[in-house]
């Protein structure tokens, strides 16, 4: 993994969200409580957490999508009132536009960032994060003539093509089948290792979250907040060796699990 420097890429500070619940029920549904971390840049951290807890709503107020109820968050040392533009999101639905080919979805990132007519720089740009992704000679294809692993990478060629420093991605392969899942997981370490880029993904598959991550968030059940951080400490580079056999691996992996499993629970008694 690339060494993260001293410099936050991203600040949360006693984040909280609540919505007003339905009339018939009154009060408000609290999803975030006094939430708090802070990540280095070229850091891979992901959030896991029991399901519904509020990890993709955290995702949301980083990417400026959602305004915290109270709180503070900062991108690149900045205070965050709108979408940043050192950061780019890959959705947990790719909602590619099924009219435009693959290279026109990637040029439409550019599009919308630069609010001008495409350029040959542009033009460039986008074939060279198809290249990237491993997408070479499928630039005129359609997103319909295109498997979900490839309209997944069409998507991260989309954010990269605008050249963030904060990529946040929202469980981006959990419709994938397993196989298709493990081989993205490899490239986006590949990816990432290329381009320096710090990460902050959102998943429910633990094998997953200590597989990529530098560290691992894990939050409580909903109001939720950082229950533990879990630094991982792997062989690097990780495609290039067998770390799921790792006692580091076995170990952070049961730590999470427990957590997670604890976390579970406490969510079925309050529902029940």
């Amino acid at each position: 993994m690339n060494q993260p420097s001293h410099q936050s890429i991203v600040s949360v500070r006693d984040v909280s969200l609540s919505y007003p619940r339905p009339p018939r029920q009154g009060g408000t549904l609290d999803v975030l409580g006094r939430t708090a971390f802070e990540m280095k840049a070229g850091e891979f951290v992901t959030l896991l957490g029991p399901t519904g807890c509020g990890k993709t709503s955290l995702l949301r107020i980083i990417a400026g999508l959602v305004k915290p109820t109270a709180g503070e968050v900062s991108v690149g040392g900045l205070p965050l009132d709108a979408p940043s533009p050192l950061a780019a999101y890959v959705f947990q639905q790719i909602a590619l536009v099924p009219w435009r080919t693959v290279r026109g979805n990637v040029e439409l990132a550019l599009e919308m960032r630069h609010h001008r007519a495409m350029t040959k720089s542009d033009h460039d740009k986008a074939r060279e994060m198809l290249a990237l992704v491993g997408l070479s000679g499928f630039e005129d294809y359609y997103p319909n003539q295109i498997s979900g692993g490839m309209q997944q990478r069409v998507g991260i060629a989309r954010a990269l093509a605008v050249e963030p420093r904060l990529l946040l991605m929202d469980e981006p392969f959990g419709a994938l089948d397993a196989q298709t899942r493990r081989i993205l997981q490899d490239e986006l370490l590949s990816w990432r290792a290329r381009t320096g880029l710090s990460v902050l993904f959102v998943s429910h598959d633990l094998d997953e979250a200590v597989y990529l991550s530098d560290r691992v968030l894990v939050m409580s059940a909903r109001p939720a907040h950082i229950l533990e951080q879990i630094p991982i400490t792997l062989p690097e580079p990780r495609t290039a060796h067998d770390c799921r056999a790792t006692p580091e691996y076995a170990e952070a992996h049961r730590k999470a699990w427990a957590l997670l499993r604890s976390q579970n629970a406490l969510g079925k008694g309050a529902a029940a």
